[in-house]
């Protein structure tokens, strides 16, 4: 390949045969291949100069990208056939088009920016684009060595908005949705925040509740603001333990209803003050129970519900039950299955058709919950129990833990058909639950065995199966129930006992525990005190400064410790 002394004269050699090509003549230009042999490249059909490394016309198996018999000619169009190799009829299979570069000669400055726009405007448009491309990186590498820019970019400067501002675009945002989703109730773009059933509203997006996170009662200002929102001032508790203090912890009040009105303008239903009431006395006790109660307050409530006609039912409906869910956790904390429910019945109640009725909206959200306690809990329970009383067989000892309703029911169902075991019932204080499960299991006539929990180890070994309850299921498999369950299936484990846990699946949360700390419900205290003796040793507990009790209602069993979960969509291994 011949040397050039400068640009000027590049330039000049190039544009020469430029116009040799345009009158007919082939004058080679300088090339590189992609495989990185040098050679020339003709305007010609089939004209390929030398070829170093090797030479195309006697190697066929050359790197695919390199020069060969198929390429692109100056004018950016595709040779219309295959060159002509001696002995070769047809050409070979991996021969494929390339990109041919132009080179520069080593040695030589940059061209300037204005002799390159000439030749990449004398040039086909394919080579002068890459002719171009080829001079705007130049040209972007000497700004860059300069320190500085040709064309400075300047981001533009972004207008900052006021708080007002920002949530008045977020209005209008939220109203044009409204309008095209169909869903508006005749309130105006502009309507002020704030409005009926707002905040009910944002709880439930795109069709899917919003989870219900446990507040944490150590964040002082989050307490605060919870604060404002009950309906009944709780005092805390003046000896509260370090290690639950993000636990609600409050004293034992004397009148849970003092600072309430029964006006017919009260906010409070009067079923609902009862259901509160007995929960926080516990008169109330089990899951399914308390859900049960909730349910049927939240329908009367709707039931009772006169709608103004200015406002859409579904969103009056959700500020009417709102205090009286607040109740409801004033009294006690919602369990998780009691979160779900009122989910549920709100994801029901924000989805009644717009043009329902005042009465017909209130029709829909009461047989939603007749048809939720009816299928996810009583119905749901028969088949529980029928499913589980299949793993029962004759001769069985079954051991249970305190008292649980879908647990009776599945020792009932095994009894009716004719099964002969012994059941024994594992209990704890303060609450003694399976005093009343061992009264009515003996009414029906099941031969049962009652123990505290300090018996468990010696009466494991008699064992044959273990069957347990659940408040909850959380999501990485552990089971939150009554506390005392998650030592009897350690203690079943160590004894290789099989664990059957029942539970509906309205109890599933997407909740996961690894331990009982992160969340619990705490009971009285006082109630660790009360031993049923004449002889009271922590009647003046609370005079003793260093001393403090903890009540704890539930645990966390991990999943290892279960073998089975019974629920009314089957039987599912652990």
């Amino acid at each position: 390949m011949s040397s050039f002394g400068s640009n000027a004269e590049h330039l000049e050699q190039l544009e020469k045969r430029l116009d040799e090509r345009g009158s007919g003549t082939s004058a080679p230009i300088p090339i590189r291949s992609t495989a990185g042999g040098t050679g020339t490249f003709s305007s010609g059909r089939s004209q390929l100069g030398g070829w170093s490394p090797g030479n195309v016309l006697a190697d066929a198996n050359f790197e695919p990208g390199s020069i060969g018999a198929r390429g692109e000619s100056l004018e950016g169009s595709y040779f219309s056939g295959f060159a002509s190799f001696p002995g070769m009829a047809s050409p070979p299979k991996q021969f494929s088009p390339i990109q041919p570069t132009l080179v520069q000669p080593s040695g030589l400055s940059p061209i300037k920016t204005e002799n390159k726009a000439a030749v990449s405007s004398a040039l086909p448009p394919r080579v002068g684009k890459e002719v171009h491309d080829f001079a705007e990186k130049e040209k972007k590498q000497e700004n860059r060595d300069k320190g500085s820019s040709s064309v400075p970019f300047e981001k533009p400067e972004k207008k900052k908005l006021t708080k007002a501002e920002r949530r008045e675009i977020q209005e209008r945002q939220r109203a044009e949705k409204s309008r095209r989703l169909g869903k508006t109730d005749g309130r105006g773009e502009g309507s002020e925040r704030g409005a009926v059933g707002d905040d009910s509203e944002r709880s439930v997006k795109k069709g899917k509740a919003k989870p219900n996170v446990p507040l944490q009662f150590d964040n002082q200002k989050k307490l605060a603001k919870a604060a404002k929102k009950q309906i009944i001032p709780r005092t805390q508790s003046q000896k509260q333990v370090p290690l639950f203090s993000h636990l609600p912890q409050y004293e034992r009040e004397g009148s849970y209803t003092e600072q309430l009105g029964f006006a017919s303008n009260s906010v409070i239903h009067p079923i609902t003050i009862r259901a509160g009431l007995q929960m926080a006395e516990g008169h109330i006790m089990g899951t399914n129970a308390r859900v049960v109660s909730l349910l049927t307050a939240l329908k009367f409530t709707i039931e009772d519900t006169v709608c103004p006609a200015d406002v859409a039912v579904s969103r009056y409906l959700s500020t009417v039950l709102s205090p009286q869910i607040q109740f409801m956790v004033d009294c006690r904390p919602l369990s998780p299955a009691m979160g779900n429910a009122i989910n549920a019945l709100k994801y029901a109640i924000m989805h009644t058709p717009s043009e329902a009725t005042d009465a017909e909206a209130k029709s829909l959200a009461t047989n939603f919950i007749d048809t939720f306690i009816k299928e996810r809990i009583h119905l749901a329970d028969i088949v529980i129990a029928s499913s589980g009383a299949s793993k029962i067989e004759n001769g069985d000892v079954i051991l249970i833990h305190a008292r649980s309703h879908v647990v009776e029911m599945l020792l009932r169902v095994a009894h009716d058909e004719g099964k002969r075991f012994k059941v024994v019932i594992v209990d704890s204080r303060p609450l003694l639950e399976g005093k009343h499960l061992l009264r009515r299991l003996a009414q029906y006539g099941i031969t049962c065995t009652y123990v505290l929990m300090n018996a468990l180890s010696y009466v494991m070994k008699d064992i044959s199966k273990v069957v347990l309850g659940a408040a909850a299921m959380m999501q990485n498999g552990s089971v939150l129930s009554r506390a005392g369950t998650s030592m009897v299936a350690m203690m079943a484990q160590q004894y290789n006992k099989p664990v059957l846990v029942a539970c509906e699946t309205y109890k599933f949360t997407e909740r996961a525990l690894l331990d009982s700390f992160c969340y619990n419900s705490l009971g009285n205290p006082d109630d660790l005190a009360h031993t049923g003796s004449n002889v009271e040793t922590l009647k003046g507990w609370r005079e003793v400064p260093a001393l403090k009790l903890l009540n704890l209602h539930y645990d966390v069993t991990p999943r290892e410790m279960v073998t089975v979960v019974v629920t009314e969509r089957g039987k599912f291994l652990i």
